[in-house]
C-alpha cells in the first residue's frame, strides 16, 4: 500500500511556528471576531477526494473530511459567526447572515455571492474569508479553500477555526504534513476545538502514523461517526482486525444510512474477526 500525495499544483502554504504571531501583528483589531467557525456538521459522507476503499484491495483508504455538508438535511451548528457581536458595516453583516443561511441550505453559489458582497464592503473581514473557504470545500474547490483560509489567517492569525479550515483543505488535497501543521496551530490556539483534533488525526492517518492517529482520536470529545471510521481504518492497517471490526460496527450503528455503509458491510463480511 502507498500514499499518493497528488495535487502537485497546489500552492504551498508552509505553516511555521511563528506564523500566528506574524499574522496577528497584521490584524485590524476593529474587526476582530471571536474564534468560532460557521460549520454545518452532518452525518459525514465521502467528499471530494476522500473516500473509503476496501483494505483487501491493497489501497490505503483516505480519511473523510469533517467540514463537509453532503447530507440533504443538514443540522444546525453552534459554530457560527456571531454577526451581532461584530463591529462591521451594517450591510456587510446583513450579507454574512444571508450567506450563513444559504450555506445551511447548501445553496453554495448564492452563499458565495453574498460573501463576495460582504468582502467588497469590508475587505478586512476575516470571518467572510473563512466562510468562503467552507463554501469552496463544499464545492470541492480545495485549492481555492486553501487560498481563502490562508487569507483569513493573514487577517486574523489567532482564529483557530480558520486554521481548521486550512487543515481540512490540505487533508482534502492529500497534503498531509501541511494539514498536520495547520491542525496543530489550531489546537495551540484552542485545545478544545475537536474539529482540529479530528483533522490532525486524519493527517496522521494519511502519513501512515496510525498509532499517533489513534492517540489523537482518543482525545476527540465529540461523538462524531467518522471517528469510528478513521479509528477502524487505522486499526485494520495495524493488523488489529477484531478491534477494527468493532469500530466499523459502531460506525454503522451511528450512521446506518451513510453512503459508505454497504462497502463497510462488505469489509465486515470478509473479515474473520467479524464472524460469529
Amino acid at each position: 500500500m502507498r500514499i499518493v500525495r497528488g495535487c502537485g499544483s497546489v500552492p504551498r502554504f508552509r505553516v511555521l511556528p511563528s506564523s500566528v504571531d506574524q499574522f496577528s501583528n497584521k490584524t485590524d483589531r476593529h474587526h476582530r471576531v471571536s474564534p468560532v467557525l460557521f460549520l454545518v456538521l452532518v452525518p459525514l459522507l465521502s467528499f471530494g477526494q476522500t473516500h473509503l476503499d476496501p483494505f483487501d484491495a491493497n489501497q490505503l483508504a483516505q480519511p473523510p473530511s469533517s467540514l463537509t455538508a453532503g447530507d440533504p438535511r443538514p443540522t444546525s451548528s453552534p459554530y457560527r459567526i456571531s454577526v451581532s457581536q461584530l463591529r462591521l458595516p451594517k450591510k456587510a453583516a446583513v450579507h454574512v447572515r444571508t450567506a450563513e443561511s444559504r450555506f445551511e441550505r447548501q445553496q453554495y453559489q448564492q452563499a458565495a455571492a453574498e460573501i463576495d458582497r460582504a468582502i467588497d464592503i469590508d475587505p478586512s473581514f476575516a470571518g467572510a474569508f473563512r466562510l468562503k473557504a467552507l463554501v469552496q470545500l463544499a464545492e470541492k474547490d480545495f485549492t481555492g479553500a486553501v487560498e481563502s483560509a490562508a487569507h483569513a489567517i493573514k487577517l486574523e492569525g489567532a482564529d483557530a477555526y480558520s486554521w481548521i479550515a486550512l487543515a481540512t483543505a490540505f487533508n482534502s488535497l492529500n497534503e498531509w504534513p501541511e494539514a498536520e501543521a495547520a491542525a496543530g496551530q489550531a489546537l495551540a490556539l484552542d485545545p478544545l476545538a475537536w474539529q482540529g483534533r479530528l483533522e490532525l488525526a486524519k493527517s496522521l492517518y494519511g502519513q501512515r502514523k496510525f498509532v499517533l492517529c489513534l492517540n489523537a482520536l482518543d482525545q476527540v470529545s465529540q461523538d462524531v461517526p467518522d471517528i469510528y471510521l478513521v479509528r477502524a481504518n487505522s486499526l485494520m492497517l495495524l493488523g488489529r482486525s477484531q478491534e477494527a471490526a468493532q469500530q466499523y460496527s459502531l460506525f454503522l450503528e451511528k450512521s446506518p444510512g451513510d453512503s459508505r455503509s454497504e462497502q463497510i458491510r462488505q469489509i465486515l463480511s470478509r473479515s474473520p474477526a467479524a464472524q460469529p
